[in-house]
């Protein structure tokens, strides 16, 4: 018989005891000691939280963000920034704040009508032409009916 596959008696498998921990009273290097840099630099480490999707989920995520991109590009020509002040591009950076379209409430609205009434009353103030706002509207609710 083959020595890794003979069995011992039991009285051999029992547990020898362990000889007793070195006490942290009688010896002072045993302890374990920790470094204020070790913690400090710790503390100033960025941390960031990453997760992983599925194929099919990061494809609707994507999907999503080029939607709310376009949004905010279409918002920035809707309400062109005016003034001593504008930037280069001539778009305001405060398009958001001043006509803001949350996507979420949107999707959640059952039907185009409600939608279209939501979306005008929000373009209310927008001081381009009224046939450049409704074209808007309708290329974002089927932008929207995609997600």
């Amino acid at each position: 018989m083959d020595r890794s596959t003979k069995k011992l008696p039991e009285a051999q498998t029992a547990a020898l005891p362990l000889p007793p921990l070195p006490s942290s009273k009688t010896d002072p290097t045993s302890r374990v000691g920790f470094s204020d840099k070790v913690v400090k630099v710790e503390n100033d480490r960025k941390k960031y939280l990453t997760a992983k999707y599925g194929q099919h989920q990061m494809a609707l995520i994507k999907k999503r963000l080029s939607v709310e991109l376009w949004l905010i590009e279409e918002l920035q020509m809707l309400y062109p920034k005016e003034g001593p002040g504008s930037s280069s591009s001539g778009y305001g950076s405060d398009v958001v704040d001043e006509c803001d379209i949350d996507l979420d409430d949107l999707l959640d609205m059952e039907r185009d009508d409600e939608r279209r009434r939501f979306l005008r009353q929000k373009l209310s103030a927008c001081p381009q032409p009224s046939i450049v706002v409704a074209r808007f509207i309708e290329d974002l609710l089927v932008k929207a009916k995609s997600l």
